[in-house]
């Protein structure tokens, strides 16, 4: 597996607003191969914002920041000061289901 993590600053936008872009665009994500996970963060008192994205492995990962839809957020002007993080997966810890 590997993780992406971006962060943008928002310009412009609002958690309210950002939040209505994520509901929009998560069909979107589901469909993207490779992609295993996606998890939207946001920071309002920073306008930090961004995701968390689990891949299967680094080619999928590779593909979408090469791809059309990555590019699409690079473009759009509300997100600035785009970084992102790259890492590998060594591990996965889950807690234990409750007893019922």
């Amino acid at each position: 597996m590997h993780l992406l993590i971006v962060e943008f600053d928002l310009q412009g936008l609002g958690a309210r607003e950002y939040e209505a872009i994520a509901d929009d665009l998560t069909p979107t994500f589901a469909g993207v191969p490779g992609l295993l996970t996606k998890t939207w963060i946001a920071g309002e008192e920073t306008g930090v914002a961004g995701g968390v994205y689990v891949w299967a492995d680094a080619a999928a990962c590779d593909a979408y920041v090469t791809g059309e839809l990555f590019a699409s957020m690079l473009a759009n002007p509300a997100l600035r000061n785009l970084r992102t993080r790259r890492y590998d997966v060594v591990g996965v810890t889950a807690p234990e289901p409750a007893a019922a």
